[in-house]
């Protein structure tokens, strides 16, 4: 007694399944934030492996979306510089022509005065006015021109900056997991054989000592 109650042995039973549920824990490797898990039946080569590889497709995909938005800022400032280096070629051709027209109005006009005749000197002010204007535009473009090749310089060093802090942020990611303890659900807790059983021993005195020996056999037939 009580090992011979059946009541009392279902007792222990359930008592030894309560001591599984509260001492039968097992450590999974875990990396949260790529959801990814292992028990401990998976090697530890294996689990990194997959750390590894999806570390690397969340860094790639990050890595596209960084391309693509600075593909698209590139190609608004390169269309604005393309666009500007066709107005640069037509302020130039236009600065070059009112040159000609104020050299050949000022010639006009030295030309008159020798010959006795009196010439309008607003006109060629109006000339000069307009290859000042036409000057200015070819500076301008100029200027812009520098701006907008200084913009994408900048966009790309920016762009190459980030690609390392994104290479270097999934690297530092695939090298950090966790273990989490995970208990089992009383309802996942089978016990597919529960009993008491009796292994005898002899005790024996020899030589004024007591000596227990087994009064069984492990070997098969003993």
């Amino acid at each position: 007694e009580p090992l011979t109650d059946k009541t009392g042995v279902k007792g222990l039973e359930t008592d030894f399944k309560d001591w599984i549920y509260y001492e039968g824990k097992i450590k999974v490797r875990a990396h949260e934030e790529l959801d990814i898990y292992a028990g401990p039946n998976v090697p530890e080569a294996d689990f990194r492996k997959e750390v590894e590889e999806a570390a690397r497709k969340e860094m790639e995909e990050e890595i596209d979306k960084e391309e693509e938005s600075v593909d698209r800022k590139l190609d608004t400032i390169r269309d604005r510089l393309e666009r500007e280096q066709r107005e640069l070629e037509e302020d130039k051709t236009e600065l070059s022509q009112r040159k000609m027209e104020e050299v050949g109005k000022l010639a006009e006009n030295v030309i008159g005065l020798i010959g006795g005749r009196r010439r309008s000197l607003s006109t060629s002010l109006t000339k000069r006015r307009m290859t000042a204007k036409a000057k200015a535009d070819v500076k301008e473009s100029e200027e812009m021109i520098l701006k907008y090749e200084a913009e994408i310089q900048e966009l790309l060093e920016e762009q190459q900056e980030t690609l390392r802090d994104i290479e270097l942020k999934w690297e530092e990611i695939a090298r950090t997991s966790t273990h989490i303890p995970v208990t089992p659900y009383k309802k996942d807790i089978l016990i597919n054989l529960f009993g008491i059983a009796w292994m005898p021993y002899y005790v024996v005195e020899s030589g004024g000592r007591v000596i227990e020996l087994p009064g069984f056999s492990v070997e098969e037939g003993g």
